[in-house]
């Protein structure tokens, strides 16, 4: 995407000249019929959910399973990547294991993301967008790039001009986002967010806007908005751990050893925290006061106390290991999920170590299978793999196989959890409309 910021002026406006043509092509042929297939089905809504899903239109949630099988939300992301991995993950086991073809989903889930955004877009305009922009962080985040230019290069093959930029080649002007290329300035119709840091209050449709960061930004207040939202459901398909919000260390301390005193093992978090850091496992009330004053010291911090899930771990040859599972769904349907395992054996160095499963702290990708008898444990290949196009980001041989009935309630979890966000958002969008 370098190439085409740097890209002289001669041929963005032969280009641009194209573009519209390009466009009318597209509209034309196969880009019907894939709006056509998909507003018939899995983007098939009513008013109210289009209300609150127009919030959160693209979610990333993360569960865990308790020893019991129970699903136990723990939180959701405002920026996603992760959905371009599974994709990949699938084809390798496919050209690994053909006789696992009938436990894949093989879902392009690169294409529905594309057809989710123009359904959000077109239900805000009444059109398409001609231009969109996908966002990068300052640093280019290595790790999920090749996502980000399968985004783009999804929305091209449908006449769409898709532009990749990061924070220091775009702009605000008048409200609305504006893209440095050349000599020239782009304004994208439609903006595909996948970098933390992004301006407030841009008229332009994000799929996600900055708004969401009020519930998902912080631990505790998702926590409270999903808590106060199953309250009004009797029977929501997963738990919730007790959950306090501590206003400092010292706040931290005090709760953690009131817990531990009704035998609850305890995790503290940053409130605003993410990718796996500084996550303190306290077990006793020495641990409380030295973990947490050596991890957080004298920083002016907000911090999430937990009890601890007695978790169901992943058992791989001799070992066993701890487990998330991150959850997507697109316009507040469920799309897929996948496992994300610790690198390091349970009991091995220590608990900050192994009972954290971020890939961005050496954690593993584990695909999830639908077998008709599971749960179980699959061997699909020989040895860990590297998923192709993505250097860092390591497949495990073994997957995790879901019966009906476990993927079922993660199709549940995951639509509730989004519709509580979506909800809450739509309260804090009435909320500054009135100010």
């Amino acid at each position: 995407m370098e190439a085409e910021a740097e890209a002289s002026p001669i041929i963005i406006l032969i280009f641009d000249a194209t573009l519209e043509f390009l466009f009318m092509i597209s509209i034309a042929t196969s880009f019907l019929m894939d709006r056509l297939v998909c507003d018939m089905y899995l983007f098939k809504f009513n008013q109210r959910h289009w209300d609150a899903i127009r919030n959160y239109p693209y979610a990333g949630l993360d569960f865990l399973l308790d020893e019991n099988y129970n699903l136990v939300f723990l939180e959701a992301n405002a920026v996603s990547g992760g959905i371009y991995v599974m994709e990949k993950a699938f084809e390798l086991i496919l050209d690994s294991a053909p006789n696992f073809r009938l436990y894949v989903e093989e879902t392009d889930f690169i294409r529905l993301f594309v057809d989710a955004s123009l359904t959000f877009y077109r239900m805000l305009r009444e059109k398409y967008p001609k231009k969109v922009l996908i966002t990068t962080p300052l640093n280019g985040a290595p790790l999920l790039m090749p996502e980000r230019f399968s985004i783009a290069q999804e929305f091209r093959r449908r006449g769409i001009y898709a532009v990749i930029a990061n924070r220091n080649n775009f702009f605000v002007l008048n409200s609305k986002i504006a893209v440095r290329l050349g000599s020239r300035y782009f304004y994208p119709d439609l903006i595909v967010r996948r970098n933390t840091s992004f301006p407030k209050n841009i008229t332009q449709p994000i799929i996600n806007s900055s708004e969401v960061g009020q519930i998902t930004g912080s631990k505790f207040r998702t926590y409270r908005v999903v808590r106060d939202f199953i309250k009004k459901h009797k029977k929501a398909p997963f738990k919730l751990p007790e959950t306090y919000f501590a206003k400092n260390v010292d706040d931290a301390i005090s709760i953690s050893e009131d817990m531990l005193s009704r035998g609850k093992e305890v995790v503290v978090k940053p409130n605003k925290g993410e990718k796996g850091q500084d996550i303190i496992f306290i077990r006793s009330a020495s641990d409380a006061e030295t973990k947490l004053k050596r991890a957080f010291g004298s920083k002016r911090i907000t911090l999430v106390v937990q009890e601890k899930i007695d978790i169901l771990t992943f058992p791989r040859e001799s070992y066993r290991y701890a487990f998330d599972i991150r959850t997507y769904a697109y316009l507040g349907r469920f799309v897929g999920a996948h496992i994300r395992r610790a690198g390091i054996p349970m009991g091995q160095g220590l608990v900050e170590e192994y009972g954290v499963s971020n890939v961005s702290r050496g954690g593993l990708y584990v695909p999830i299978l639908l077998v008709p008898d599971g749960p179980r444990i699959l061997k699909w290949g020989n040895h860990i793999r590297q998923i192709y196009l993505f250097k860092s980001i390591k497949i495990d041989n073994y997957a995790f196989g879901f019966d009906s009935s476990l993927w079922k309630k993660l199709r549940e979890a995951t639509e509730l959890v989004v519709l509580a966000i979506g909800y809450a958002l739509m309260g804090f969008s009435d909320n500054a409309k009135t100010r």
